[in-house]
C-alpha cells in the first residue's frame, strides 16, 4: 500500500449555514472544514471563498483553530469521507541516561475504518527508524478538507 502525505500548517474552521434538507426543510448546520494556512486570516478568506462557491449566503465563519496534527495521511490514489485523529508517541533511548523518552503526535488520516487507519499508519511510519505507539484513534467530524 503506498501511502499520501501533506505536510501543513492546518486549520480547522467552523462554518454555520442553513441547508436544505431532503424533505423540504430548512435546517441549521455547521460543517467542519480542514484547510493549509500560513495564519488565521488567511484562514478567514480561504474559507469565505469556499463559503462563497457553494452560495452558502447566510454562512458564517463561527469557530477557527489551528490543528494538532501538521500531517495528513491517505492511501494514494483512494479518497473517501471519513477522517481518524490518530496519537503516536515516538520512543527514544537518552544515550547517557538510558531513559526512555515518549514524544506525543498527531496525525489525520483518511480512511475508512478504524483498523484501515492503522494500517495507513503503520505503512507511513515503517521506514522511520524511530520506534512508536499508537495511543489512540477517533473518528472525527471533519467534513471537508480543501487542499488550496
Amino acid at each position: 500500500m503506498e501511502t499520501k502525505v501533506i505536510t501543513n500548517k492546518w486549520f480547522e474552521c467552523k462554518i454555520k449555514y442553513t441547508k436544505m434538507m431532503e424533505d423540504g426543510m430548512n435546517k441549521s448546520v455547521t460543517e467542519l472544514v480542514v484547510l493549509p494556512s500560513d495564519d488565521f486570516g488567511e484562514a478567514y478568506e480561504k474559507c469565505l471563498t469556499y463559503i462563497s462557491e457553494y452560495c452558502m449566503e447566510d454562512a458564517d465563519v463561527t469557530d477557527m483553530k489551528i490543528a494538532k496534527y501538521s500531517e495528513i495521511v491517505s492511501e494514494k490514489d483512494k479518497s473517501c469521507d471519513t477522517y481518524y485523529n490518530i496519537n503516536v508517541e515516538f520512543i527514544t533511548i537518552n544515550e547517557r541516561t538510558q531513559k526512555e523518552k515518549k514524544s506525543p503526535c498527531c496525525f489525520l488520516v483518511q480512511s475508512d475504518t478504524v483498523e484501515s487507519s492503522k494500517s495507513i499508519i503503520d505503512n507511513y511510519l515503517s521506514s522511520s527508524m524511530v520506534d512508536y505507539n499508537v495511543c489512540a484513534v477517533s473518528k472525527t467530524k471533519i467534513q471537508t478538507v480543501l487542499y488550496v
